[in-house]
């Protein structure tokens, strides 16, 4: 598996006169890593080498075939699986005379897996290729209210210009898409009938569907995992005809060659035998991938082919995940076209961005890749910077916690509890990164074709922060940390509001009578005042609160206080000790302390909202 260091340019890194920041001067870990990417094939795939700025080229991980797989799961995987029995598979597509195969193989993994998991089905979910490629390939962004303003590349032939999986993610974890197919069609034959779409267009996701994760896999056990979980992986190999035996239409290229195709992975056949492979190009063992093409169902066996699992120029299996676009409001990010290098600075680095609220919202996400497997996170989120802020974590902290991310890659990784913020609130969210295997490998941006302001991206290698401008000696810009929120339902947002003016707030005990018609929510989406604009403290899960605005309307609310699952008004050990025993199964639950345990809508209290009462308590 080579490592995950994403980059859209050929960069060359522009030396500007400016003073390293000490911490990076007297840090002899502090390096910084580029991509060399190759020409585009005649298919579209584009390949890649990383590059130190020193001319140390990294050392690449290679993917590894197990066949007596040591996973934990590898005991409940049969010896041949297809997707296509599952219904996760949407149709072959072609991609004609485009140089697109990289997109195409993505959005069929990405149909596949929300179809896998349920939020779309077999009949709608066709996503458009051509607006993946046309705004991955013009990914410059000028409208000035965007964070990532000034970010991105033109192109003027997109369709010809090639990519691979970093292009998609790039593109995809800004929520550029995903767009129905229906509404921006590909023609396979006819390239100048595509693109030219306006930028209104750019964030169209009426598919509902966006990007959660892109995974590259670890080995063949891992592959054959996801895809009965999620459906489908692409892959990048050679594809060259003489190593086809286009009777079986069965592949195996002995030679370690530079990919040029991607396809995408559907099932696979630990007995498919190698006979089936061409003569005197035959692998020594029996085995091999069952692969979509993007070449139309009138090629190969309708569309699909055989690779063997001995194949030596396979490389990068990629995995991706999806999400509903309707669970999500705002996509904080400076990123407007992926990032372009990644830097080592320390064992424990930190990086950080500050944002700054458009509404009412809660945090219910951040995103950030990592460039190695099992790469540990500490995140925490801060709120109330003030204006004159100098280093991401001068605000209130309101949230922190630690998660393992087994795979590289891009994640979007839950916050445990929510995070309410006002118009205009300062926040930042803040990642140290720890992994075993050497010096966590920092995603960035570098080079040209990025934008970036003072006060929005920090880097730490120790105690304090430097903000990236002072990195301009290496030509570093933005950081990629997201934070990606919904907006507070509008009965929620107004009576935040309401709270604001003179209202009078009267107690109503008569719980039971007021449970088919009040509205539950967290209590930390507002400050509850009393008419004269004094704090009430001390209200408890499952006090009820009548609300008599200045007209005379009334309104009933329960009060569900974050953590407070024994309904004491506080969050503390008696708190903690209440929700493991009801999580271990020797308690029921009620609605109320569902919600007051996990920080949402939640049917049942398990292991991870016992965390989330555990780290709530912590903080009171």
């Amino acid at each position: 598996m080579k490592r995950l260091c994403a980059s859209f340019l050929c960069l060359c890194l522009t030396l500007q006169v400016a003073a390293l920041p000490a911490s990076a001067q007297e840090d002899a870990s502090f390096k910084i890593y580029n991509i060399i990417e190759s020409e585009p094939s005649e298919y579209g795939y584009v390949d890649y080498q990383i590059d130190g700025f020193y001319g140390d080229a990294v050392e690449e991980e290679t993917f590894e075939f197990s066949e007596d797989a040591q996973t934990y799961y590898s005991a409940s995987l049969p010896a041949s699986y297809d997707s296509r029995n599952k219904g996760y598979i949407t149709s072959v597509k072609n991609q004609g005379s485009s140089g697109t195969c990289w997109a195409f193989s993505a959005i069929s993994a990405l149909e596949a897996d929300s179809i896998a998991q349920g939020i779309d089905d077999l009949e709608s979910a066709d996503y458009s290729e051509a607006h993946l490629v046309w705004f991955s390939k013009n990914s410059l962004v000028n409208d000035g209210a965007s964070r990532a303003s000034g970010d991105g590349t033109t192109n003027t032939s997109p369709y010809s210009s090639g990519g691979n999986w970093m292009y998609v993610t790039g593109a995809l974890s800004r929520w550029s898409g995903l767009a129905k197919e229906a509404d921006y069609p590909f023609y396979p034959y006819n390239l100048t009938a595509m693109g030219n779409y306006g930028e209104a267009n750019r964030y169209n996701k009426d598919s509902n569907i966006v990007l959660k994760s892109t995974e590259t896999l670890i080995d063949s056990t891992d592959v054959k995992q996801w895809i009965t979980e999620h459906g489908a992986v692409t892959v990048s190999f050679y594809s060259d005809d003489s190593n086809l035996n286009d009777n079986k239409y069965a592949y195996y290229c002995k030679t370690t060659e530079t990919p040029n195709h991607a396809i995408t992975i559907v099932g696979w056949d630990d007995d498919y035998a190698k006979k089936n492979f061409k003569l005197f190009k035959r692998p020594d063992g029996n085995g091999a991938w069952l692969c979509k093409n993007s070449w139309d169902s009138s090629w190969g066996n309708e569309g699909y082919f055989w690779i063997s699992y001995e194949d030596a120029s396979l490389k990068e299996f990629v995995g991706y995940t999806t999400q509903r676009a309707d669970d999500l409001t705002n996509n904080y990010t400076y990123n407007g076209n992926g990032f372009s290098s990644y830097i080592t600075i320390s064992s424990t680095p930190k990086v950080a961005n500050v944002f700054k609220a458009d509404s009412y919202e809660v945090i219910t996400s951040v995103a950030t890749y990592t460039a190695q497997a099992n790469t540990d996170l500490t995140v925490s989120i801060y709120k109330n910077l003030p204006e004159d802020y100098s280093s991401p974590d001068q605000g209130e902290l309101q949230a922190t916690w630690q998660t393992n991310i087994a795979r590289a890659g891009y994640h979007t990784i839950p916050v445990p509890v929510d995070v309410v913020l006002k118009p205009g609130t300062i926040f930042s969210v803040v990642i140290e990164l720890r992994n075993s295997s050497g010096d966590p490998e920092l995603a960035v941006e570098s080079g040209d074709g990025y934008s970036f302001n003072p006060g929005e991206s920090f880097l730490s290698s120790g105690s304090s922060w430097n903000d990236t401008t002072a990195y301009s000696f290496w030509n570093i810009k933005n950081v990629c940390v997201q934070a990606i929120t919904k907006c507070i339902y509008e009965k929620d947002e107004e009576f935040f509001a309401d709270f604001r003016d003179n209202l009078i707030i009267t107690p109503s005990n008569d719980l039971e009578s007021l449970k088919d018609k009040i509205d539950v929510f967290n209590n930390s989406i507002f400050e509850v005042k009393d008419f004269a604009n004094k704090t009430i403290n001390n209200l408890a899960t499952g006090a009820t609160l009548t609300v008599t605005e200045s007209d005379g309307e009334r309104t009933d609310f329960t009060v569900v206080v974050e953590g407070d699952t024994n309904g004491d008004g506080i969050c503390d050990v008696l708190d903690v000790s209440e929700t493991e025993i009801i999580a271990n199964g020797h308690k029921n639950s009620d609605t109320l302390q569902c919600y007051a345990a996990n920080g949402c809508v939640a049917e049942s209290i398990d292991t991870s909202a016992y965390q989330n009462v555990v780290n709530k308590a912590l903080l009171s």
